[in-house]
């Protein structure tokens, strides 16, 4: 949106802007000391600026980059504001062009076009507080030793029984201090979660490597990894110097109107090319992705087509264990991140990627075979529905794995905001889950062992459960549209393009 905005000085001050009727929720301020910082969901806390401030996290492996984090500053130091101002023409005509799909929601959300939703919550007192937009599953954050940081969206997609999962994540900002390491689990937005298992491990390794999950929850060190030398999708864009890196500028679909009845435009694909060491037959592929604020409109949306009927669809996809398999596989093929290698002639796919939401980049290492892959270039390709996945990094590593050693930290405390203790329903799989509604949250503290002499330390957490979004359960079910996103050969791409496209005529004013 930098191409056609610009920031403007406003008079008056930080605490006039802030109390008008209509806030704004994004502006630049100058310190006394000269320096910037822009802040989301602004609000006057006091004596303070309070919201979440752009920020560099830095950590000890090869992953920082630009975030989001809670923040303040005294008003006191304030010495100038400012506010982005755009061009509406400009940036109708940007968004076309493919400059972000969340921009659609807004579009479509009450066009007519699709089930209505709500639009988001505009701070923290309705919502995450983190600039989330629909943030799908329960959220982590990570005490840094300074500040919360928001470092994991937990088993994202999960939003039935039948699809809970354990999920592995990167906590990249969590510091010890003290022999202590701490944690704060907090519902999503507009559902109930239910957590039945959250462990922190401790994983020492050298310092030349970094560690990452695969999908199965497996880990891998991560020692060379090779950036591509080709990244194009499936419209010929070059998206190279948007994912040989990972520095927060990610490659998503081009947002333009498709024809549903054509496959290659109810698909998108990002194809990568990189060097293939000699004598390499196995590598991991690691990526830094996430799915889009498109991709959980779209999911809820599909929930509540279930109109009157929704806590009914909930119970009988959990008692139907075939309705619900059926369902997965459905959304496997659909929304997963499938990843496929080149293999005499023909893709031969050789997992996906699932886990994660649109609240923050995740890390994942997918296990590569290129025993069957002839030549010195190995060719990737990833491929969903268009408009669900952001993609920041993607690099493949084919030197050996590296040994390290796994502690899993003793849990010293979970307690809610009320003060009661809920460590024995976080402990294990079992099947007894914590409930969280939205706005609880529970505060975690764990034991850290001394590590290795001459090693380092990275911290992941392993958390496992389900989620149901809430939804408003008002007038009769939308049968044809379910019907198609079940049974219709990718159902859920056709009727997502097909929303694009209606909210980008929309956008354009119907023309």
């Amino acid at each position: 949106m930098a191409g056609c905005s610009a920031w403007k000085r406003q008079r008056g001050g930080v605490e006039t802007l802030l109390t008008r009727t209509d806030p704004p929720g994004k502006i630049r301020i100058t310190l006394s000391d000269g320096s910037r910082v822009e802040f989301r969901s602004p609000a006057i806390r006091g004596d303070s600026l309070a919201g979440m401030k752009s920020a560099s996290v830095r950590h000890d492996d090869r992953w920082d980059e630009a975030r989001w984090v809670p923040g303040a500053v005294a008003l006191a130091d304030v010495r100038q504001v400012e506010l982005r101002k755009a061009d509406a023409g400009r940036t109708l005509l940007l968004v076309a062009a493919g400059i972000g799909a969340t921009v659609a929601i807004v579009a479509i959300a009450n066009s007519g076009s699709s089930p209505k939703l709500p639009p988001p919550p505009p701070s923290s007192s309705g919502g995450s507080g983190d600039g989330c937009f629909l943030c799908s599953c329960p959220l982590i954050y990570s005490w840094t030793g300074q500040d919360w940081v928001l470092d994991s969206g937990t088993f994202g997609g999960a939003f039935l029984r039948p699809l809970a999962y354990t999920d592995m994540d990167n906590l990249e900002a969590l510091a010890a201090a003290g022999g202590t390491v701490r944690l704060r689990l907090r519902a999503g937005d507009q559902e109930t979660d239910h957590i039945d298992e959250l462990a922190v491990l401790a994983v020492d390794h050298d310092p030349s490597v970094a560690i990452a999950a695969d999908p199965d929850g497996r880990l891998h060190t991560i020692a060379a990894p090779i950036p591509p030398t080709v990244a194009r999708d499936s419209r010929a864009r070059d998206a190279l110097r948007l994912v040989e890196k990972p520095d927060g500028k990610s490659w998503e679909s081009p947002i333009a109107e498709r024809d549903t009845s054509l496959a290659e435009d109810i698909r998108d694909a990002l194809t990568l090319e990189f060097p293939r060491p000699l004598g390499a037959r196995s590598a991991r592929l690691v990526l830094r992705g996430q799915k889009t604020a498109w991709a959980g409109y779209l999911m809820r949306s599909f929930v509540r087509a279930n109109g009157a009927a929704v806590t009914a669809w909930y119970d009988a996809m959990d008692a139907d264990s075939a309705a619900s398999a059926a369902f997965r596989r459905t959304l496997e093929d659909e929304v997963h991140l499938s990843v496929s290698v080149w293999e005499d002639g023909r893709w031969e796919r050789q997992g996906s990627v699932w886990g994660g939401g649109p609240e923050i980049a995740k890390i994942h290492a997918v296990p590569l075979d290129l025993s069957r892959v002839a030549g010195d270039v190995v060719r990737v390709r990833l491929e969903s529905a268009p408009s669900f996945w952001l993609i920041d990094w993607a690099a493949l590593d084919t030197a050996p794995e590296r040994p390290f050693t796994v502690h899993e930290l003793a849990m010293r405390s979970a307690v809610r905001a009320d003060g009661s203790d809920v460590r024995a329903a976080l402990l294990a799989r079992d099947g007894t889950d914590l409930v969280l509604e939205v706005g609880d949250q529970v505060e975690l503290s764990f034991a850290v062992p001394d590590a290795a002499p001459g090693m380092v330390r990275s911290y992941l957490s392993r958390a496992g459960g389900w989620y149901r979004f809430h939804a408003p359960e008002t007038g009769p079910a939308d049968t044809a549209l379910l019907r198609s996103l079940l049974r219709e050969r990718h159902g859920i791409s056709k009727t997502s393009v097909a929303w694009m496209n209606g909210a980008l005529r929309t956008l354009n004013g119907g023309g």
